[in-house]
């Protein structure tokens, strides 16, 4: 009867172990699965984002390309006609564009923004300064935003100026929404000395260099 209950004990613990061992390879499976699947979702949000980027630069050049910016100083039917593009242009980077900014040689310009109603404003004003005109494509960080500036040519003589004021964290933010999930993956913007500067973690954190 001993005998028996000690078998009984094996054939028990061994079925146990067998189990443990075949929960524990589940696991190991889903837990690998887990990781390739939020290693795919991080690839996508940052080819999103990369691919966003690309069209956005790829419109605004062909925006100088098919239109003269500088008809946008000189009348108000001109100004129409030039404006449709870079209103359409605004309205689908809405999330990247903070303003957009026309210069001409004459102190002329043109402001274009979306005030707290999301009602688009254009504003063209006089300036007091002729503003520095760059012949060549350029990006500088100023503050939180990037000024992208692009030169407009008429005859091959550098007219003026197309500036965008780009937000880059409030972009990649909104990108990464879509690729949000909670408690699981979330995504943050760090600056070229690893400081954090944007995330989506809905919780309140401290966060440290990365």
């Amino acid at each position: 009867m001993k005998k028996h209950y000690i078998i009984v004990s094996l054939v028990f613990m061994a079925i146990v172990a067998i189990v443990t061992v075949a929960f524990w390879r589940i696991r190991i499976r889903q837990t690998i699965h887990q990781r390739e699947m939020l290693q795919k979702q991080v690839q996508n949000c940052g080819a999103d984002i990369e691919k966003g980027i690309v069209h956005f630069t790829n419109e605004v050049n062909y925006l100088l390309f098919s239109e003269d910016l500088t008809l946008i100083m000189e009348s108000e039917q001109t100004m129409q006609n030039a404006l449709v593009k870079i209103e359409k242009l605004y309205a689908t980077y809405h999330d990247l564009i903070k303003n957009i900014y026309i210069y001409d040689q004459q102190k002329n310009v043109v402001n274009m923004y979306y005030d707290k109603k999301n009602t688009l404003i254009i504003d063209p004003y006089s300036a007091q300064r002729q503003k520095a005109l760059t012949e060549k494509e350029t990006i500088i960080k100023t503050g939180d935003c990037y000024e992208y500036s692009l030169p407009v040519f008429k005859n091959n003589l550098l007219s003026g100026n197309i500036v965008f004021s780009l937000d880059f964290a409030r972009y990649v933010s909104t990108m990464s929404e879509k690729y949000q999930l909670n408690d699981i993956l979330w995504q943050w913007v760090t600056d070229n000395e690893g400081k954090v500067i944007s995330h989506n973690l809905k919780q309140n954190i401290a966060l440290s260099l990365i």
